[in-house]
């Protein structure tokens, strides 16, 4: 823990820490706006038009920040999996 701590001071952790999201690039991106993030953030279903049925996908909010995993089904955006603060 020192030594990542000492990383982070010396802005060197991102030398051997990945983002999550980089777990996930196989999973095509969403980005949402200011209100719709805010949705998803309380695990609210976002409906959305045109996207493949049963798809995981990664979900963006306004600033490109990270939120969450979701599964596109019956029109709509379902959390499967929260990643933010």
């Amino acid at each position: 823990p020192e030594e990542l701590l000492c990383m982070k001071k010396e802005e060197t952790l991102e030398n051997i820490v990945i983002p999550v999201d980089k777990l996930f690039l196989d999973y095509e991106e969403v980005v949402l706006d200011a209100f719709l993030s805010g949705k998803a953030k309380n695990g609210i279903p976002i409906r959305k038009k045109g996207f493949k049925e049963g798809t995981l996908y990664r979900i963006y909010d306004e600033n490109h920040e990270f939120l969450c995993i979701s599964e596109y089904r019956e029109n709509a955006f379902y959390l499967k999996k929260a990643f933010w603060n």
